[in-house]
């Protein structure tokens, strides 16, 4: 009886295995995924990014290819790295991508996650930004805000300079961005009148910005040991989330209690404010909604400016010849009697925004642009990608990829001056905003504030490196790309102010 038990128990365990084996292999058939490096058990690749992961990554998809498959800790995510391949996740294939990466322990410090998921209600705030609040006539409503805080600036820098200090532009240009950002969202800024000091304000959105940055690294790892160690970190970041939010209900209460009176909307809460209440969009709009689009103002429009401006007179000084060139056109075309660049101005400085276009090229606030994640499943060129999958595009790869750009790693403004490309979206070879449905929609805020801080810069004073310094042009990343030490030079002041 044993011995006619063998044979059937070896039948059924090799078609048992066979079974096992057809499984895997149709497994393996119906989703392909994208080549990648090998990983480790739970860090996944996340020891293979560094300090910075923009350019591991372009050294990376140098040996896998510009669509790679890797884990980052827990999470399944690819790496684009490529225009064509940016062109079909970013436009061909934008809706299937058209979600940001969410979790539940997020949500928190986030009013919700509601912006991040593409939904209806998605949909109707990001049509309110359009219409309302990131609109060209919006931004020109704006243009006294943005030439009395840069006035301020100058001024700030003539005070510093006439004392033989060094200016700390790094910090001087976070102030001004985030007062130009308070007095548009709240009508009121955040130094002192009449300067362009540090404030309690400035701080809390600094902190918050660098710890969300850290918060968003810890989420990849799984390991218990970790989650143990980052209960005081989330402690700390609940703090300033809570400081945050008590600023956002200060100035909501402080709105309410007013009555705008013939004025109608003199700034963007109270835009906000007029839709509060309202079941027009499908739900109901509520102060947690109002909230969670001034969090984005605050985190788009502080650090991004800041670091570009930081970045462009970093290449400036190390550039003398683009320095003189771009200051020859201010201060030619504005004239020595005028005493300062307005707005009406810029219209006729084309070499500075060639400077400012090579600047996004090579310096992109985002390096990574903002991670997106797949909704339904689809196919990138016969690969498969599953639902639930980070992507990553590599905006700084792409933007020094030799295939697009000629000399790519040089400093060359010249190299936009007989070329329609832009950065509005439409050329996949230069995304510093990214495109499509989730392109970066204060660009055009951002970018107002860049060109007539730089214009009166290079108007106004003549830079040098302090005795004995050199530039240093090592990076750091938070959520924002900036220069990994303060940009600190000397300012030679050309004109008396009027």
């Amino acid at each position: 009886m044993e011995n006619l038990l063998i044979p059937f128990l070896g039948l059924g365990l090799g078609l048992g295995l066979g079974f096992m084996v057809l499984i895997f292999f149709s497994s393996r058939r119906r989703s392909k995924l994208p080549p990648g490096p090998w990983r480790l058990p739970i860090l996944g690749n996340l020891h293979q990014l560094g300090p910075l992961p923009h350019r591991s990554l372009c050294k990376l998809a140098a040996k896998h290819g510009p669509l790679m498959h890797l884990h980052l800790g827990k999470i399944p995510t690819i790496i684009v790295s490529s225009p064509d391949l940016a062109f079909q996740i970013l436009k061909t294939l934008d809706l299937s991508f058209a979600s940001r990466p969410s979790s539940s322990s997020g949500a928190e410090f986030t009013y919700g996650g509601k912006l991040g998921k593409y939904s209806e209600h998605w949909r109707q705030v990001r049509k309110l930004g359009t219409l309302e609040i990131f609109s060209m006539k919006r931004v020109q409503s704006f243009r006294s805000i943005r030439e009395e805080e840069i006035n301020l600036l100058i001024k700030t820098i003539h005070r510093i300079s006439s004392s033989s200090s060094d200016v700390n532009l790094s910090k001087l240009f976070v102030i001004m961005s985030n007062n130009i950002t308070s007095k548009e969202a709240f009508g009121k800024r955040f130094s002192d009148d009449g300067d362009c000091n540090w404030s309690p304000d400035h701080d809390i959105f600094k902190e918050i910005i660098e710890l969300l940055s850290e918060f968003s690294l810890r989420e990849m790892l799984p390991s218990l040991e970790l989650l143990r160690r980052s209960s005081k970190f989330r402690v700390k970041l609940a703090k300033s989330f809570k400081r945050m939010d008590q600023l956002f209900e200060r100035e909501i209460d402080g709105h309410c209690s007013c009555d705008g009176g013939d004025d109608g909307e003199k700034d963007l809460l109270d835009v906000l404010l007029k839709h509060l209440g309202d079941s027009s969009f499908g739900f109901t709009f509520t102060r947690d909604d109002i909230k969670a689009i001034l969090q984005e103002i605050f985190f788009g429009g502080t650090d991004t400016t800041s670091s570009v401006l930081e970045w462009v007179i970093s290449e400036l000084v190390r550039n003398p010849r683009v320095m003189n060139k771009a200051q020859d056109e201010v201060r030619g075309s504005v004239g020595p009697n005028k005493g300062k660049v307005e707005e009406s101005d810029l219209q006729e400085l084309r070499y500075l925004k060639l400077v400012i276009n090579e600047t996004l090229r090579l310096h992109p606030p985002a390096p990574l642009l903002v991670p997106r994640e797949c909704r339904e499943e689809c196919n990138v060129q016969g690969y498969d990608i599953p639902v639930g999958m980070r992507v990553f595009v590599n905006a700084w790869a792409i933007m020094r990829d030799p295939n697009s750009w000629e000399d790519p790693e040089e400093f060359i403004p010249e190299r936009f001056e007989e070329s329609a490309i832009n950065f509005k979206g439409q050329h996949f070879q230069f995304i510093p905003f990214g495109t499509g449905r989730r392109m970066c929609p204060g660009m055009q805020l951002g970018i107002a504030i860049v060109e007539i801080a730089l214009a009166n810069i290079l108007y106004h004073f003549n830079w040098e490196l302090p005795a004995g310094a050199d530039m240093d042009m090592s990076e750091t990343v938070t959520i924002v790309l900036h220069k990994k030490s303060p940009l600190i030079l000397k300012a030679i002041p050309r004109i008396n102010l009027i």
